[in-house]
This record gives structure tokens, sequence and C-alpha cells, in this order.
């Protein structure tokens, strides 16, 4: 799903604040910050300007609709993965509540991701599982 599709979905976490006050705030940013690990894509490709960005993620897009098969080979995506998600979990329940809301808003994104992935015929296992990226090589 594109970033701005994640910022909406964050935004829309928001509403629900009545009901869980300020964890709602944490489900928003959250479901938004995860995307953090895609920098390395713009590292590796060096687009650290706004314009070579947006090229990259148009050229990506393209790509990857041409070829959804091969889309996200190879690339490595940490904090997208179930089992990064199975840390946090554990940590929360042992050791710190809060974090169960950072879990939720993970689990947002990553069903967001998951859907639009299944609707455009991308590869969902190939990010989903960290340790599978490891299996194939």
């Amino acid at each position: 799903m594109k970033f701005s599709g994640h910022v909406l979905i964050g935004i829309l976490a928001l509403f629900l604040y009545p009901l869980i006050g300020y964890y709602s705030i944490i489900i928003s940013i959250s479901s938004i910050a995860v995307d953090i690990d895609h920098f390395q894509i713009l590292v590796k490709e060096k687009a650290f300007s706004l314009d070579k960005i947006r090229k990259l993620l148009k050229e990506g897009y393209k790509e990857y609709g041409k070829n959804p098969k091969q889309a996200f080979k190879g690339e490595i995506f940490v904090l997208h993965s179930i089992e990064f998600v199975a840390i946090l979990t554990i940590i929360a329940y042992f050791f710190y509540y809060d974090l169960f809301f950072v879990v939720l808003g993970i689990l947002l994104h990553i069903s967001t991701d998951v859907i639009h992935h299944l609707i455009n015929g991308f590869p969902v296992t190939r990010w989903l599982f960290f340790t599978s990226n490891f299996i194939r090589q």
C-alpha cells in the first residue's frame, strides 16, 4: 500500500480516541512509523530528494505491476514481519503493557498491506515472514 494510504488509516485510528484515549495516538503513530524500514531502499537507490523518491516509487509500482511475483524480492522489511510482532507482543506481556498498542498499530499496518498485496497479486509471505527470506537463500 502506498504511504499516503497508511497515513489515512493512521488518521482514522485517531477516531478511537473517545474509546481508548491516548492509546489511539500510539496506534496511529505506530501504524505509520512501521514504514521506516523502507528507507533501506531509498539508501540503496541513493534517492535522497523528494523528486528521486517519487520517481523511484512510480517506477517501482510500474515494475511490480509488470511482474508481481518478483515484487520485493531480496528486500527485507524487519518491522513488517510476524516475528517482530511476536517479539514485541512478548515484551509487552511481560514488561510494558502500553507496547500492546504499538503492536496493534503495526498489525493494522500489516493487515492493510496484506489486503493490498492480495488484491494486486503481489507476494505476501516473502516480506511477512522474516525467516522465510533466509530459508529461500
